[in-house]
């Protein structure tokens, strides 16, 4: 009678300990999903937010140089990730090649921001996470 008592006591321990690591797995496989599902909402916000500053510009014909200049130096804050070009020429600024020269060289000018959905000459460019990383202007 002791030893049946025994593994009744035994077997009633592991059911237990199985039931309690199948709760702690299936807890665990939960979270990890919702907080793979989380990070995922939280990088599609940061992408919008990242294209909607350039976005602002595409189908524009009214841009200054003076915004153009912002865009530059905003590219610029997010580590020159996307390039910015006018009339198929890249734009960086330099100590030969200063913003108050480009703006002063470009005052009374107006430029546009095109879209294109062209393969051949798409006008955002974007990589295959949908991040902008190209934007061409043209006078």
């Amino acid at each position: 009678m002791e030893n049946t008592t025994k593994a009744l006591l035994i077997a009633a321990t592991v059911l237990i300990a199985v039931i309690m690591l199948s709760m702690a797995v299936y807890l665990y496989a939960s979270y990890a999903k919702q907080t793979r599902e989380y990070s995922e909402i939280i990088s599609s916000v940061e992408l919008e937010k990242f294209n909607s500053n350039f976005n602002v510009y595409v189908g524009r014909n009214d841009i200054s140089a003076q915004e153009i200049v912002s865009v530059v130096n905003l590219a610029k804050e997010y580590g020159n990730q996307i390039e910015i070009y006018l009339n198929n020429s890249k734009i960086e600024f330099t100590e030969n090649n200063t913003q108050e020269d480009f703006i002063k060289n470009n005052q009374n000018k107006v430029f546009k921001c095109i879209l294109s959905t062209l393969e051949s000459t798409p006008n955002p460019q974007y990589d295959e996470r949908g991040k902008i990383v190209k934007l061409k202007f043209t006078e």
